[in-house]
């Protein structure tokens, strides 16, 4: 019970802190006050018409994170604070809520603990908002001319636009190199099966 005030405490103390600095990105739409799916839609859509009234090619490429939540490791989460500048008692408590964590387990027939190092419920108060310190990095991060990256929680879309199909190509390579760097790092994985793309020719 205890447990779950600290988490809402925090998670009040976290949200105040990105509102009053303006530290969450734009581009994230998911877990985010004053953003909804739709808008997402309606501002990648806006980001495609662009590439069309400007006559270029575009590709979107879809990428989902394979298990993020469940993926997700505590110190990644705990490391984040050090980009965003967070006051110290928030940071200790963050630290401390994360730290020497142990899951349950019962072994022949037996109650046994082990350590546990990753995984946020996507249903607990503070797994998303522990999510997006995370997908705040790669968001926040510059990207080459005519390359758009846009999230909702853990769904990840570029639209990479250029005035050649070979442009194209380059700038795609180049893009999803840059977002492995982030996914190793953090040790994550792209779910192939759940990742798409789709080409437009330019008119």
């Amino acid at each position: 019970m205890l447990g779950k005030i600290l988490e809402k405490l925090l998670l009040e103390r976290l949200n105040f802190h990105h509102r009053t600095n303006n530290l969450q990105t734009a581009n994230q739409y998911g877990f985010t006050v004053n953003k909804s799916y739709e808008e997402a839609i309606v501002d990648f859509k806006d980001e495609i018409q662009i590439a069309r009234s400007t006559k270029q090619h575009a590709l979107v490429i879809s990428l989902d994170i394979k298990g993020a939540f469940d993926h997700l490791e505590y110190n990644s989460i705990k490391n984040s604070p050090n980009n965003i500048n967070f006051h110290s008692n928030t940071k200790e408590t963050l630290i401390d809520l994360l730290s020497n964590r142990q899951v349950a387990l019962n072994i022949s027939q037996r109650p046994a603990t082990l350590p546990q190092h990753r995984g946020c419920p996507q249903g607990s108060c503070t797994g998303p908002a522990f999510w997006n310190l995370v997908a705040n990095e790669v968001l926040a991060q510059s990207w080459p001319e005519g390359v758009h990256l846009q999230a909702f929680a853990d769904d990840f879309i570029f639209l990479i636009k250029a005035p050649t199909k070979a442009k194209v190509k380059s700038l795609a390579n180049e893009a999803l190199n840059q977002f492995k760097s982030w996914t190793a790092k953090h040790n994550l994985e792209i779910s192939a099966d759940k990742s798409y793309y789709i080409y437009f020719k330019k008119k």
